[in-house]
């Protein structure tokens, strides 16, 4: 009993400090997790912040990106329509100068005509004249020859 009694009073001696000792070294550790948690936490935080901004940057620049393809878009639509434009109005340029090429190869025909018919009307002139000389000349020899 007396062991019993020692022991009773060592063991609380002992087991306090201890005991004290591991709860110092629990609050301590306890404390550098808590710092170390928090420390963490404010690093998450900025992180996600961080990561927010560039969200926000990245849904600008995606936003900023959409819009210009719809300009392109618009733009490229835009510049089918003035080809379509351009190309109906070069196939009626084409017609008309078609049509051009075929009145203008009637009038050389018309003209190459009017040209031989003036030649020949010029040949014919040149008979007459002759012919009118050659009359007005018989006719003066007969004026001559009455009066004589």
């Amino acid at each position: 009993m007396k062991i019993e009694i020692i022991l009773a009073i060592i063991v609380p001696l002992i087991a306090v400090p201890i005991i004290a000792l591991i709860g110092f070294f629990l609050k301590g550790l306890l404390k550098s997790v808590q710092l170390a948690i928090s420390k963490q936490s404010v690093s998450i935080e900025k992180l996600e912040k961080s990561q927010n901004d560039s969200l926000k940057g990245l849904d600008e620049k995606f936003t900023s990106f959409q819009l210009t393809i719809q300009k392109v878009f618009l733009t490229l639509t835009s510049v089918e329509k003035d080809l379509e434009r351009a190309n109906e109005n070069l196939n009626k340029t084409n017609q008309i100068a078609n049509r051009n090429s075929e009145l203008i190869a009637e009038h050389k025909n018309k003209i190459f005509n009017l040209d031989n018919n003036l030649k020949q009307l010029m040949t014919e002139l040149k008979e007459q004249e002759k012919k009118v000389d050659l009359l007005t000349r018989s006719l003066f020899e007969l004026t001559t020859n009455c009066e004589k």
